[in-house]
């Protein structure tokens, strides 16, 4: 397969598509094909189906008896056969990676540093999203490549629903540089797709709420007000530059004191042809971070999640003016 001219315009040339072709869930892997056809209805890139031989594949007494480069041959014609099944224009060659060892690790490092190597702009994959004891033993090849990876990732889950392409993209924010850095890129994706971006932020108060027996709660210390008009404003800011780059933008609290997980999820269900995109670190000392806001989002919301990772130096706590 030779891939069809691509967007010189666009900031998203070069996608992987990471397949699991050993045991693909046909089902998923039908939905992230759709979905990956519809967003290159606009984005136009070149994409790389890729395989990496996975814990399992390569058992020490198996390769008594079959090569490394039988192994890979014969992934190869398996993985060819499930692509050609999936056409998308723009698709190049499939290609299979070998990790060094048999551990998921491995096998994610070396999806990681193709990636990196490849100059991919995107990765793009599916997870079956398990939970409980079904994660704990199988391990998950995409929750671990979001703590690794240093390029975008794009999740498709069971619960996906993207019919007619990403109309709208949720960018939660805390207003961290580092989440400053994500919302460029995020708005560069919704340039190249056309889409509009809400950005959201739960406003957290400094102090528990608690019920009160009077009819209405007494008056927020100026404090906390002046705390909300400087979110406020810099949710206008960054509306501004989402304007300026040609990218229409509103800007909403979430409800204040609900578990933030479950308010993404609602508003995802209230609306069709969403994605939601997050800044998140990589590397394994955020996995407790990623742990309690990432994973869950990929796992639960019914669109597909856009995993952006910032650079650590420039991560900062403090919020920040988009001007500065």
């Amino acid at each position: 397969m030779e891939a069809s001219s691509t967007n010189t315009t666009s900031p998203f040339r070069r996608i992987l598509w990471a397949i699991d072709a050993s045991e693909p869930d046909t089902a998923l892997e039908n939905k992230t094909a759709s979905v990956l056809r519809t967003l290159n209805q606009s984005l136009n890139a070149s994409i790389e189906p890729v395989h990496v031989l996975r814990p399992g594949e390569q058992d020490s007494a198996g390769l008594l008896f079959r090569t490394a480069a039988d192994n890979s041959r014969e992934t190869e014609k398996r993985l060819s056969g499930f692509v050609e099944k999936h056409p998308i224009p723009g698709t190049v060659t499939p290609r299979v990676l070998a990790a060094e060892t048999g551990s998921l690790a491995k096998a994610v490092g070396s999806l990681v540093r193709y990636a990196q190597s490849s100059n991919a702009d995107l990765i793009v994959l599916s997870t079956r999203g398990r939970t409980g004891m079904a994660r704990w033993f199988l391990g998950s090849f995409a929750e671990l490549l979001l703590l690794e990876s240093t390029v975008p990732v794009f999740i498709v889950n069971p619960k996906t629903e993207f019919l007619a392409g990403p109309r709208q993209i949720i960018f939660p924010t805390d207003f961290s540089d580092e989440s400053k850095e994500a919302y460029r890129f995020t708005l560069r994706f919704a340039r190249a797709l056309s889409s509009r971006v809400l950005l959201v932020h739960q406003f957290e108060l400094p102090y528990q709420p608690v019920a009160y027996p009077m009819a209405a709660p007494p008056v927020l210390p100026e404090t906390v007000l002046n705390m909300e008009r400087q979110q406020s404003a810099l949710g206008a800011e960054w509306v501004a530059l989402a304007r300026k780059e040609g990218v229409e933008a509103e800007f909403e609290f979430l409800s204040v004191g609900r578990d933030l997980v479950s308010e993404l999820r609602d508003l995802v269900a209230r609306t069709s042809g969403t994605l939601v995109s997050l800044a998140s670190r990589s590397g394994r000392v955020a996995s407790m971070i990623l742990g309690s806001v990432t994973r869950r989002l990929v796992r639960e919301v019914p669109c597909p999640v856009l995993v952006l990772h910032a650079e650590e130096s420039k991560a900062q706590t403090q919020p920040r003016s988009m001007t500065a």
